[in-house]
């Protein structure tokens, strides 16, 4: 029985995902981090990062979209007594996978509009300061708008645990991200 219905199931998805609008989104952007806690003797200051990757969106009304970007963060400590700055720089590659709902279709409108969220994997590729364990699971939510075959997102994005795991370290809590893309939907 069980396999009958896992059957089924399959037949059902895949069915569906062959009727589904399918879109290849290529996508460049802008980010900034900062963290949920300035140390006690300083403070974060971010600075502009940037990312690039593709995503697949599947869907239409309600869609998924899986995604590989690579990224690049950077940011600062600031000793207050010293005034010394100390550069934390972090690459590395982001897979979200996104579940989303379009409000407005671009194809019966001239201009799409959509929220989504969902899970993200970060891995560290070139870390600075920090060791590559330091960037596991976060979480997002976004909206998007689309002109024509162009689109546009925010995102913002949270790390769901903290940073250090050694509490003799600066503890800085939680990261937390902005992205803003920009980029094109190919129909497929």
């Amino acid at each position: 029985m069980k396999q009958v219905i896992a059957f089924v199931s399959f037949i059902v998805i895949s069915h569906s995902l062959l009727k589904a609008q399918v879109y290849l989104k290529p996508t460049v952007g802008l980010n900034s981090i900062d963290f949920s806690k300035d140390p006690a003797s300083g403070h974060y200051t971010s600075r502009i990062g940037y990312q690039g990757g593709l995503s697949l969106l599947i869907g239409r009304t309600v869609f998924i979209e899986p995604g590989a970007f690579y990224l690049r963060e950077s940011n600062y400590i600031t000793d207050t007594t010293s005034r010394n700055k100390v550069k934390y720089d972090t690459s590395g590659f982001r897979f979200p996978l996104a579940i989303g709902v379009e409000l407005w279709d671009k194809d019966r409108h001239t201009i799409g509009f959509r929220f989504f969220g969902g899970p993200s994997l970060f891995f560290p590729a070139n870390v600075k300061n920090k060791t590559r364990n330091d960037y596991k699971t976060s979480l997002f939510a976004g909206v998007g708008i689309d002109i024509s075959f162009f689109f546009i997102e925010a995102q913002y994005d949270w790390l769901v645990t903290n940073v250090q795991k050694d509490l003799s370290e600066i503890n800085v809590g939680e990261k937390r991200s902005l992205f803003i893309n920009l980029g094109v939907r190919i129909r497929l």
